[in-house]
């Protein structure tokens, strides 16, 4: 990222969702229209037949983790290369999985090195509506 985009604090989703779109709209390809866009894509590389990734059918929060919880989720490369360290990740848990969708070149490189850090999370959690 060439710009400081700051972490918002926790309880407001809001903020939250602006962040990650911010985020995914940094570094945005031409193949993807917008944030949002981006943001289903990245999570249907995983789970082809998800539902859109937004406010409407998913919850947003930030955790704080710690390395070892990064080796419980499914990342979709191993690469190391990483632009920087600041910010947040973003993991989407759907259908019972994590799936690391932004920052995977962060989270291989701690993993590697045994980082003992905390490191802030932002999870987007689909909550299925009830019928």
């Amino acid at each position: 990222m060439s710009q400081t985009i700051t972490v918002p604090v926790a309880d407001d989703p809001i903020a939250l969702w602006a962040y990650v779109h911010a985020v995914l709209d940094s570094d945005r390809k031409p193949k993807d229209r917008t944030p949002q866009h981006r943001l289903n894509r990245l999570t249907r590389e995983f789970v082809g037949d998800c539902p859109n990734v937004d406010a409407s059918t998913f919850q947003i929060r930030l955790e704080k983790w710690s390395t070892e919880d990064f080796s419980k989720v499914r990342r979709h490369h191993t690469r190391e290369k990483p632009r920087g360290f600041d910010g947040a990740v973003f993991v989407v848990i759907l259908k019972g999985e994590r799936l690391l969708i932004d920052g995977g070149n962060r989270v291989n490189v701690w993993l590697r090195d045994g980082d003992t850090e905390i490191h802030d999370v932002v999870v987007i959690e689909h909550q299925p509506r009830k019928s």
